[in-house]
């Protein structure tokens, strides 16, 4: 019941968040581009107030009937990496695979390359050759996350003022690869974003062969209240031209902007706001969102000082006898617990994935001292302890997995010297992670013959 009503209090302060205003300075030194930006990708409401940009999934745009000159449709979708051909698929790894190595070579327009700063993504995201049906890895650790969707535009003709849907006379196509590389002691962050243009024939065709001119900027740039980003090229919103077979990089220096950059013992969570908006300069003018996949939190809750992480990666507490001998009976006691009931140990494998140990289940930190007293007296109630020893207890007391809150547990005798190891790796785990309230975690053990638990 507490966690539930943690959980709600953090939506609320969540959601409570959201309701800033941004700047009229900031509002008023944009061009119309950018205005239009502001009411039509991130849906300003009468108020002002920033909000969320929601992603686009599908959006179709209409040149007006009282316009002159051809009339005609624009449709936009954003799609998985799944969906790309056998053809497409090996254009863009050999486009990507160029830029990643920095061949610049392959940059021939200007506008282009003035716009372009030099970025490389981490490795960790797998752009390149990619992993899954998806083609990225959406946070690879607690300091990394990676977003990669394929855009398409699509134009069809209007005839005799009705869209004619069966009959494109364009399209183009064009990937954002993008990702947000944090640290657990700053309040900033590095934003990348590769830009990649398909070849005509494999992504570009007809009336939007030569591509795309657009304004583009991050989600940050509008979010006032929540983050602030500074580009490290042209400041946003910057004038970007998309060009088949051609690749761009952009990137910004972003900053926590909400409760936690000034007041103790608060976070902000990022997600709603991470990625980029692009207002495409073609006919009709489209605004097109991506956002909400990156995932980011910064708290003063895990210190005093303000840090990020990617709060969505599950990090792992490891008690290594080999590092540090002092912690061996702690792991030896840790590694029986997981080892399952045939070999002496519990039901549940507390602090195992589920992909290693089908009972593997992650413990969740508990903050709450009472509660963290409470499971130490519920699970060493039994036990004797010889002098020089102190009961360590597995699931961790400052988990809602403890003893207090259910009844798959084990409580042991240990050398107090094991658990006063165990006791300053577990709180320096907690602090370089951030790991706060509720943040899940798994725990691995490593013996003195280097055996792992999982």
């Amino acid at each position: 019941m507490q966690q539930k009503q943690r959980l709600a209090l953090r939506a609320l302060t969540t959601a409570a968040a959201v309701l800033i205003a941004l700047p009229l300075a900031i509002l008023t030194a944009l061009p119309t581009a950018a205005l239009a930006a502001t009411n039509q990708s991130n849906g300003a409401s009468v108020a002002g107030r920033a909000k969320p940009p929601a992603p686009t999934t599908t959006k179709t745009t209409c040149t007006s009937a009282a316009a002159s000159g051809p009339q005609r449709c624009i449709r936009v979708q954003r799609l998985s990496l799944s969906t790309l051909s056998a053809a497409q698929r090996s254009a863009r790894d050999t486009i990507l695979s160029k830029q990643i190595a920095k061949d610049k070579a392959s940059r021939t327009n200007a506008v282009t390359a003035s716009s372009s700063v030099s970025l490389t993504p981490p490795a960790g995201c797998q752009f390149v050759p990619g992993t899954g049906a998806t083609g990225w890895l959406a946070y690879p650790d607690r300091f990394t996350s990676c977003s990669d969707f394929l855009f398409t535009i699509t134009a069809y003709p209007v005839v005799d003022g009705v869209p004619d849907y069966s009959n494109p006379v364009g399209g183009f196509e064009w990937e954002d690869a993008q990702w947000t590389s944090y640290s657990a002691t700053s309040q900033s962050w590095t934003h990348g974003l590769i830009v990649v243009g398909y070849p005509i024939g494999a992504g570009a065709w007809g009336t939007l062969e030569t591509g795309f001119s657009a304004q583009m900027y991050s989600g940050c740039y509008l979010a006032s209240g929540i983050c602030t980003a500074i580009s490290l090229g042209n400041p946003d919103p910057q004038s970007v031209t998309v060009l088949p077979s051609q690749t761009q990089e952009f990137g910004w220096t972003e900053y926590d902007d909400g409760p936690s950059a000034t007041t103790a013992n608060s976070d902000n969570w990022l997600d709603s706001y991470l990625g980029v908006s692009w207002e495409l300069d073609i006919v009709p003018p489209t605004g097109v969102n991506d956002t909400t996949e990156l995932s980011g939190r910064c708290d003063t809750i895990a210190t005093a000082t303000d840090g990020c992480v990617d709060e969505y990666y599950t990090p792992t507490l490891t008690y290594n006898s080999i590092a540090n001998p002092l912690v061996a009976p702690v792991a030896q006691h840790i590694y029986t617990a997981q080892s399952g009931v045939a070999s002496g140990g519990l039901s549940i494998a507390w602090g195992v994935p589920s992909n290693f140990n089908s009972t593997g289940k992650p413990l969740n930190r508990d903050m709450n001292q009472s509660d963290i007293n409470a499971n130490r007296n519920a699970a060493c109630a039994g036990v004797p302890i010889p002098t020089g020893d102190s009961c360590d207890e597995f699931p961790l007391a400052s988990t809602y997995q403890g003893a207090a809150f259910q009844s798959v547990y084990s409580a042991v005798a240990v050398p107090s010297s094991a658990n006063n190891s165990q006791g300053g790796l577990t709180s320096a785990f907690y602090t370089s992670n951030r790991v706060n309230d509720d943040d899940p975690f798994y725990v691995d053990a490593v013996l003195p013959n280097g055996t792992y638990s999982w």
